[in-house]
């Protein structure tokens, strides 16, 4: 094997998320981001980690988009932004730099997120790519409302009612290492509209929110399914 296609074959395994597809990398640092890192939230250096395993996220999100030149630029400038703001944040102790770290994640997932969509919506066939996409797709939107549900508690501790056993203190929520765990959570039972009723929206910006977060999920997995079901239906027919 000649050099250069030695290359380009660790090129393909790097941007390729180890045979799952050019949004495998995304998949593997969204379920870390989603599921492992708040339970870190307990520890002052833990924070730190899960903020580092979110800074993943944006990597694998700018990986994704690698056959993309304006994409990869769009997203690179805007993942920058937020990491820089993040990475600060610690050191100045703002409301400012929270929020402008919030607002920058919220970008970069809406613009992940909208290029996933392009991409299962431009494509004729089910794929591992466009499978492991509708996924990235789903917890994306999950991270999407947790960061605006953030953004609210910076601004408004008290826009959520938080049930004791949680052991929570609504007047700290605006610190990152109380509401790192708790909005991932919420928002997870919001998509999925368990609603397990342990954290309820105090106020109109929070209970609006959440209502629109419950009709997404509803709607993403029934356009999504659709979709899929659609492309199999037409791929039998031409086999």
């Amino acid at each position: 094997m000649s050099q250069k296609a030695s290359q380009t074959s660790i090129f393909h395994k790097v941007t390729h998320g180890a045979g799952l597809g050019h949004y495998g990398w995304l998949l593997i640092a969204l379920i870390c981001t989603v599921f492992f890192a708040p339970m870190l939230q307990d520890y002052r250096v833990g924070i730190r980690v899960a903020d580092l395993i979110s800074g993943t996220v944006m990597v694998a999100g700018v990986l994704s988009a690698i056959t993309k030149r304006i994409h990869v630029l769009l997203l690179t400038g805007i993942a920058v932004l937020a990491l820089a703001a993040r990475f600060i944040d610690p050191f100045v102790d703002t409301t400012l730099t929270a929020l402008i770290a919030e607002v920058m994640s919220f970008f970069f997932l809406v613009s992940v997120f909208a290029i996933i969509l392009k991409d299962i919506f431009r494509t004729s066939d089910v794929s591992t790519n466009t499978l492991v996409g509708s996924v990235c797709g789903y917890l994306i939107l999950s991270t999407v409302f947790a960061s605006v549900y953030t953004f609210l508690v910076i601004l408004h501790p008290d826009s959520f009612l938080i049930n004791t056993g949680l052991n929570v203190k609504p007047s700290l929520l605006g610190e990152d290492s109380s509401h790192y765990g708790l909005t991932n959570y919420f928002s997870i039972i919001t998509l999925t509209t368990v609603g397990f009723g342990d954290i309820v929206p105090q106020n109109t910006y929070a209970r609006t929110v959440v209502s629109v977060e419950a009709i997404s999920g509803q709607i993403y997995m029934t356009v999504i399914v659709a979709r899929l079901v659609g492309l199999h239906l037409s791929r039998s027919i031409r086999g």
